[in-house]
């Protein structure tokens, strides 16, 4: 159940930082496009059937490393590479 409730989370913050980034918000069919909880740092979005967007147009990046926490990012860069810094790192 842990884990069900961890993928579930997973998946909706990556759709969530999808309608944020596009900018139409819940207005934005979720079923109209697909994230995948597992992707070893790579683009998380797999399908984008949106007017006026394409899905090699955007990525979506999950967030490690935040104890505690569920997080994504969603960019209109289709390939990218995101080097985190350690959170007490950032505010040495």
């Amino acid at each position: 159940e842990a884990e069900r409730s961890r993928v579930f989370l997973m998946i909706w913050t990556r759709k969530e930082a999808v309608i944020k980034a596009i900018g139409g918000g819940l207005s934005i069919p979720l079923q109209s496009f697909s994230v995948a909880a597992d992707t070893d740092g790579n683009n998380a979005l797999k399908r984008l059937d949106l007017p006026g967007e394409r899905l090699g147009e955007w990525s979506v990046h999950g967030i490690d490393g935040l104890p505690g926490s569920v997080a994504a990012l969603a960019l209109d860069a289709p390939s990218c590479t995101l080097d985190w810094l350690a959170p007490e790192a950032a505010f040495a």
